[in-house]
């Protein structure tokens, strides 16, 4: 046998195996999928297990073993020892709780913010698969564990609380969901306690009380509803956020105009996305040529 049609038997081996492997996938479903993204994941980011305190870790980790769990809600000055221009108990309480389990020892805290990029993968391929159907699902998936903000995030404990409100996120999504399924108010009041915890890991999570009521097919009283429960925590941690920091808006000062923003943010996000090169450098400024004309 010559070395092409070596070669050829051997692609066609690896097609019918992989075939026999997505059959495999397809009986199993959901738990297959998790084993795959939990690999993939450990694949790419299993380095970060190797990493030490880096960045804003001894500061945080020290304000956050000083900060008890009511006065991070309820006194401000408490809280500044934390952050005094952001608020994200939800970050203090992730180091405070890794503390606990793990001690000083790095590692522990790098192996939670790659088991809470696994859960994301999985929610967005559990939450897909009815849509989409699972392939396509799975790859989605995949995509949200190994794209640009997910090898960047794998690698830096003080952005956490974006991987924990994501998370909370889609579980908010999957139990309005569920809500939709059987009518139960318990699980619209879930999904609306998901929302907060996820506002109180970051506040670019406020959008979701305009998004969920647009997703999925809902009747325009069902829509209502979403709004209304989410609307209402939203604006109550717009109010909390405010009393907590003694201002309405915090965070860094950049000194950014209101059209700057909104031409910045489109570019800066696709950059993220595609990467600081040539492919997205062009990305972006289709981009925003696009939002400018549209």
């Amino acid at each position: 046998m010559d070395s092409t049609s070596l070669w050829l038997l051997l692609g066609w081996s690896f097609q019918e195996a992989l075939a026999v492997f997505w059959r495999f996938a397809y009986r199993r479903n959901r738990p297959t999928a998790g084993v795959i993204l939990a690999a993939i994941v450990a694949w790419l980011h299993g380095g970060a297990l190797a990493g030490g305190w880096r960045f804003d870790d001894h500061y945080q980790l020290i304000a956050a073993n000083s900060l008890e769990f009511i006065p991070s809600l309820t006194d401000p000055a408490a809280w500044s020892g934390f952050s005094p221009i952001h608020y994200t108990p939800g970050l203090a309480w992730m180091y405070r709780l890794d503390s606990w389990a793990f001690g000083l020892n790095p590692a522990g805290y790098y192996l939670h913010l790659l088991v809470s990029l696994a859960l994301i993968g999985w929610l967005t391929f559990y939450l897909l698969s009815p849509v989409a159907g699972r392939y396509w699902a799975l790859l989605a998936a995949v995509g949200s564990v190994a794209d640009a903000p997910a090898l960047a995030a794998a690698q830096y404990l003080p952005g956490r609380h974006y991987v924990d409100g994501l998370g909370f996120v889609l579980l908010a999504l999957l139990c309005q969901r569920r809500w939709l399924q059987n009518n139960k108010p318990l699980w619209l009041a879930a999904s609306a306690a998901a929302g907060l915890l996820a506002l109180l890991c970051k506040e670019i999570f406020l959008p979701l009380c305009a998004v969920l009521p647009l997703l999925g097919g809902m009747a325009w009283r069902k829509r209502l509803m979403v709004a209304a429960a989410h609307g209402a925590v939203c604006s109550a941690f717009l109010y909390w956020r405010a009393a907590m920091l003694g201002e309405f808006v915090g965070g860094y000062d950049h000194a950014l105009t209101l059209n700057s923003c909104i031409i910045m943010l489109p570019w800066r996000f696709v950059l993220a996305i595609v990467g600081n090169h040539g492919l997205g450098l062009a990305a972006a400024a289709g981009y925003v040529f696009l939002l400018a004309v549209c």
